[in-house]
């Protein structure tokens, strides 16, 4: 769940319409859906979600 999140997230910076560009002007909205679609976020998305899991998993 935590890497669909991240890579929605991460896709819903390739749309962009005056309301939803308003909300990213903002601090929170800066910090929460970023501004800028980078491919290799959702690599690093994936990386950090298999470290976790790993981490998990070696309890």
């Amino acid at each position: 769940m935590a890497l669909a999140f991240s890579y929605a997230i991460e896709i819903s910076q390739l749309y962009h319409q005056p309301w939803i560009d308003h909300i990213r002007q903002t601090t929170l909205g800066h910090l929460t859906l970023g501004t800028t679609f980078i491919w290799t976020d959702l690599v690093a998305y994936t990386v950090g979600v298999a470290v976790g899991i790993i981490a998990t998993q070696r309890r």
